[in-house]
């Protein structure tokens, strides 16, 4: 469905995937191609510093200059996971001067699961 709705605005799709530990970043083309799939180990951050919005940052710079090199400046947002990181990645776009078309949120939110028994 995520790409069905987009195949007329020829954009480039960004996969963000934010857990406690890691952000990994996967930019799609238009037919579903991986262009780039970025973490923050792939920049030499180790364990907790991987947590840091600097690395937030540098993983942003990075895409946004693989946009840049494809001649777009916009693309289609999807983002999985609860992280403090959801919140700067928009951020950084726009300091990037990428614009977001759309933002599709996948994160999963507990709804405090079934009733106990009563005892």
């Amino acid at each position: 469905m995520f790409f069905y709705e987009t195949k007329q605005t020829k954009d480039y799709f960004l996969f963000l995937k934010c857990s406690k530990n890691n952000t990994i970043g996967t930019l799609l083309n238009l037919e579903g191609k991986v262009v780039c799939n970025v973490s923050a180990g792939c920049f030499g951050y180790k364990n907790s510093k991987k947590r840091n919005s600097y690395v937030i940052q540098h993983l942003i710079v990075f895409i946004s200059d693989k946009l840049k090199s494809k001649s777009k400046n916009s693309l289609l947002l999807k983002i999985d996971g609860v992280s403090v990181a959801r919140y700067s990645v928009i951020k950084e776009f726009y300091k990037a001067g990428i614009k977001i078309k759309k933002i599709y949120d996948n994160s999963k939110v507990p709804f405090n699961g079934c009733r106990y028994c009563k005892r």
